[in-house]
């Protein structure tokens, strides 16, 4: 942008970048977060670095306004001793801690990377259009280029609930 350069980032925002085109994160925390509601679930908390990137924290405040909508108190922390967990390996800590997924602790995870669906239990999860959100990227791009004073631009791109055996009801 220095450079005076048309620039469009994929998953990256805020006010001091050019046109983005983010995920709807704050629609995926509420969809993850009523999921497990909807089964049963009343001790439920977020563990992701809310500080790390603004898509973790849209991810927080859709798990925040769904458990406030559903009069649910935050829990702060997971009741297994959590410290410093890989977060690639959260049902295998929870298998070390002595406990079973989804028996004890049901689990949801975001983007639906690809070992989801191989995990065991295969992981319950938001599944992220990241081959959408460049073509996204490609036509803001184009668009930014034929109207170079228009004002800055933040698509977001839905996601999709998927299902899997990570969680159980209560």
């Amino acid at each position: 942008s220095k450079q005076k350069q048309p620039v469009v980032l994929v998953d990256v925002d805020g006010s001091e970048y050019p046109d983005t085109v983010v995920t709807h994160d704050m629609q995926g925390g509420v969809m993850a977060t009523n999921h497990l509601i909807d089964l049963g679930h009343r001790d439920i908390c977020f563990l992701g670095d809310t500080t790390l990137a603004n898509s973790f924290y849209r991810r927080y405040q859709g798990f925040s306004l769904a458990l406030s909508q559903a009069g649910l108190v935050k829990r702060q922390l997971l009741p297994l001793g959590y410290q410093g967990w890989n977060n690639s390996n959260l049902i295998g800590f929870i298998t070390d801690a002595g406990k079973k997924v989804p028996d004890d602790i049901s689990v949801v995870g975001f983007d639906n990377i690809n070992i989801a669906a191989n995990s065991s239990p295969a992981l319950t999860t938001i599944h992220v259009f990241k081959e959408r959100m460049g073509e996204r990227a490609i036509e803001l791009l184009e668009w930014r280029i034929k109207s170079p004073s228009a004002p800055k631009e933040t698509i977001s791109i839905g996601v999709k609930f998927i299902q899997r055996s990570s969680t159980a009801y209560r």
